[in-house]
């Protein structure tokens, strides 16, 4: 496989490399080994197969972040994960497949905690800004590549149902035209888009934006918290 230079926007996906085809020859070695319990046998193969299909996903967002093509090749991505193009289609059979398999990784690198209330859609909305930031490249590839806008657009649509529930549960002593104005403006304020439109187009640094993101959520998230103690008051 050819050389590459990674640039420093991957960086984390280089550095891991190595890492993984150490893995790869440890898992490769114990495979050889006659198991002695076909339980064993089993949970080697499982931790196999979640090993490969991991190294492929993350083969694909390097892809993505590095070219900024308007789509990926699979014979690229089998080559970056060190697998065969076989390999990539018996664990991904599909292109949408391997779309969603994109989609669960970024979601599990951005963390699964849901927010519940005003506290936890406060310390929810820093770990997504967080999220943009350490992923930088990813999410200006979400904005400019094909296969980016497909992955961005499930990963949109299950924040946006997150933060729906979160909205009719917290919000529920308000009236329905409140809470639909609550969850369009979390749903469209607190995106990769305002994120990126801050830092690419109005010049705001990396502090600064996260400061400014998080200043607009807690007065949003402090007049709705006063809205429902009066609401339950009253």
């Amino acid at each position: 496989m050819r050389s590459r230079r990674s640039t420093p926007t991957c960086s984390r996906w280089s550095r891991a490399r190595s890492a993984d085809v150490e893995r790869k020859k440890t898992l490769l070695s114990a495979k050889k080994k006659k198991p002695e319990r076909r339980a064993y046998h089993s949970t080697l193969r499982q931790k196999q197969a979640s090993f490969t299909r991991q190294s492929i996903v993350e083969a694909l967002a390097e892809q993505v972040c590095e070219s900024g093509r308007a789509d990926f090749s699979v014979a690229e991505v089998a080559a970056r994960a060190e697998v065969s193009e076989r390999t990539v289609y018996r664990h991904f059979p599909t292109r949408d497949d391997l779309i969603e398999g994109l989609d669960e990784y970024l979601e599990g690198l951005e963390g699964a905690d849901l927010p519940r209330d005003g506290e936890t859609l406060r310390a929810h909305m820093r770990r997504v800004v967080r999220f943009f930031e350490d992923n930088a490249a990813l999410i200006e590839a979400g904005h400019l590549t094909q296969i980016g806008r497909e992955v961005r657009q499930r990963g949109r649509e299950r924040r946006r149902a997150a933060i729906r529930e979160t909205m009719d549960a917290w919000l529920a002593p308000l009236p329905a035209r409140e809470r639909r104005r609550a969850y369009a403006a979390f749903a469209t304020m607190f995106g990769s888009a305002t994120w990126r439109a801050m830092r690419r187009e109005l010049g705001l640094g990396r502090a600064e934006t996260a400061e400014t993101m998080q200043w607009v959520v807690d007065l949003v998230v402090d007049d709705l918290s006063r809205r429902v103690r009066d609401a339950e008051d009253s």
